[in-house]
């Protein structure tokens, strides 16, 4: 059915899934439907998601038996979506421009008219544990035509994912997440940049939207507050798995935008030496 379903995958969040969930409602494109599923959460956020499932016909409710994690909670949320687009968010993130939908399905719309599969993204701002936007690098406005097709996609994920600058909860045809196969189960972190991967790999546009669209929160209990260590691990994992799929030049060209950064840093060394 045309329209658009929202995912929340939710565990332990009381303290931020009702500000997740208005932000939703206050978007100027309204979801069909906004379902939440809640993890198995031992505080407070049942109560506080029935009460807003009362409150609106459009918020439907999933309880799986056993908790899974957030892939698993999202690909459960994805089954029982009823309408032919998606977006994800978490219950802890908040949408903070109303027309972050509207935006991206516009977006979305011009793709589908030029006969292209694709998603559509708006770019994130970082903010604190109490919604304050935090000034830094990554909340800056990214450049046009960031993301293109297929392997230029792939080799550009690729390049900016150590600077995790890759698009987040944007909007999607459901049947083209369940093409390659949705979140890949039981992988919790950065499973995000291995779903964007496959989907770069069979040829999906990304066309931003060049608005800020969505406020994810920095936690320092969640996954945003791992050591810097253990992202950069990550990432290498998922890089170097999707890598093998560019042409030499093009892992050439990914191999040294992650590392120019250390190189720069080698090179000014070794000129003050000479010096």
């Amino acid at each position: 059915m045309e329209g658009i379903s929202i995912i929340i995958p939710n565990y332990n969040k009381e303290k931020y899934i009702e500000k997740c969930v208005n932000s939703v409602l206050e978007q100027s494109y309204m979801p069909k439907e906004i379902i939440i599923v809640d993890d198995c959460s031992t505080d407070n956020s049942r109560r506080i998601i029935e009460k807003l499932a009362k409150e609106n016909e459009t918020i439907k409710l999933i309880y799986p038996k056993t908790n899974g994690g957030v892939s698993k909670a999202r690909n459960l949320g994805l089954q029982n979506a009823s309408y032919d687009y998606v977006t994800f968010i978490d219950s802890d993130d908040f949408y903070i421009n109303v027309d972050k939908l509207k935006n991206e399905m516009k977006q979305l719309e011009l793709l589908e008219e030029k006969g292209y599969q694709g998603l559509a993204y708006s770019t994130t701002v970082l903010v604190d544990e109490d919604g304050k936007v935090i000034p830094c690098r990554t909340n800056r406005r990214r450049r046009k035509n960031e993301f293109m097709k297929g392997n230029r996609v792939l080799k550009t994920l690729i390049s900016l994912s150590k600077q995790k600058r890759v698009p987040r909860d944007y909007c999607i045809r459901k049947e083209t997440v369940l093409k390659v196969g949705a979140y890949n189960y039981p992988r919790n972190f950065y499973e995000d940049l291995d779903l964007l991967m496959r989907l770069a790999r069979i040829g999906v546009f990304f066309q931003p939207t060049y608005e800020t669209g969505t406020a994810y929160r920095q936690l320092h209990n969640g996954l945003s507050g791992k050591k810097a260590t253990d992202h950069s691990k990550e990432i290498r994992i998922i890089c170097d798995q999707y890598m093998k799929n560019l042409k030499l030049i093009d892992r050439v060209i990914a191999i040294f935008e992650r590392y120019k950064t250390e190189l720069k840093k080698k090179i000014v060394d070794i000129i003050r030496e000479i010096a």
